[in-house]
Order: structure tokens, then sequence, then C-alpha cells
């Protein structure tokens, strides 16, 4: 049960044995800041033993990245050292390239696999045909979500929409950020 504490095992690996930096990396736009960084402070407490700082090591680019002549490159080599990539979709994210470039890159190398999904904003509606959110009915999905095939299964995303000011001290939001620290613990909700 993911409430108190827990060990973090890590499973899933893209390589056997390879060791992560992150546990996860969150990919937003910065309209939906406060979103982000309401899940990065939740799921650095869910789980935390006693005399732990963070129980989850969660990059966000805000708190984690230093001026560079290659953010491009550091931003991929932050994702490339996370087991999960959380995705925060909204309108805006939508509209970002640097979200969809993010997820992009997720995909072709990782897969859908570890893959999270956060509504922040806007609406999403799958097409089980298309095996995509369909572009002409979601406002939030990113461009490379709209493509044809591209998710193999309908994921189950979780909607804060409603939880301004996504306060992890908040019932209803920690409820909601557990869902996304119990797959990265590998621990039951």
């Amino acid at each position: 049960m993911l409430t108190g504490t827990s060990d973090v095992a890590i499973s899933g690996d893209p390589t056997p044995g390879q060791s992560f930096a992150y546990d996860a990396f969150i990919s937003y736009d910065h309209d939906d800041q406060p979103v982000a960084h309401g899940i990065q402070r939740g799921l650095h407490r869910i789980g935390r033993r006693l005399g732990q700082l963070r129980a989850l090591q969660v990059f966000r680019d805000s708190t984690d990245l230093t001026a560079s002549p290659d953010l491009w490159g550091n931003v991929v080599e932050a994702m490339d050292c996370s087991r999960y990539l959380i995705v925060v979709l909204s309108p805006e994210a939508a509209a970002s390239t640097w979200v969809n470039r993010e997820v992009e890159h997720w995909l072709q190398r990782r897969g859908a696999q570890h893959l999270l999904f956060v509504l922040a904003n806007g609406f999403l509606m799958w097409d089980e045909g298309t095996e995509r959110f369909d572009p002409d009915r979601s406002n939030a999905a990113l461009p490379v979500l709209t493509q044809p095939g591209v998710l193999p299964v309908e994921p189950l995303y979780v909607d804060v929409s409603g939880d301004a000011p996504w306060d992890p001290g908040s019932a209803l939001f920690r409820e909601k950020v557990i869902d996304l620290a119990a797959p990265i613990h590998g621990k039951p909700k």
C-alpha cells in the first residue's frame, strides 16, 4: 500500500541493471507550472521514509536545469536518465513544441511504457479505431499523441483540472498524485 513508507524498486528498466538519476521527468508547458510544481512536491512526499529528504527523485526544468549552451541536450540527458515520463496535458501544452518534442523523443527511445499523463486543463477524447487521441475532439492532446497507432491502448490519465491550487496537502489532489506515485514506486495504490 502506498501511503507511508516504501522500498523503491526499479522495474521494467529499458536495459537490465541500468540505474537512473531520476524516478520521473515532468514534461509541461510553463503555463502549467503550478500543476507541475504541485505534482513534483507530492511525489517528493508520498512514500517518503523517516529521515529521507524525498521519496522520489523528480526532474522538472525549473528546479533542475542550469544555464547551458545546449538546452535540448540537457533535456534529453535528463529524460534518458529517468524511469518515467509524466506529461502534463492542456491546450497550452498541446501548442508547445517543447512538450511535443519531449514526448516524441520518449516514444522513439522508450515507447509508451512508463509514460503517465496528467490532464491539467481542457479535454481528451480517445479514438479506439485509430489508437490515438482524436485531434478534432481533444484540445489538450499533443500533436504526437494524435498520430494513428501512437499508443497501443487507451491510457488512463489523472485529471487534476479542478484541483487548483494543486497543493499536495489537499486530500483530493494527494489522492491523484498517489495515482502517479504508485506505479513509480512499484506498489499498489
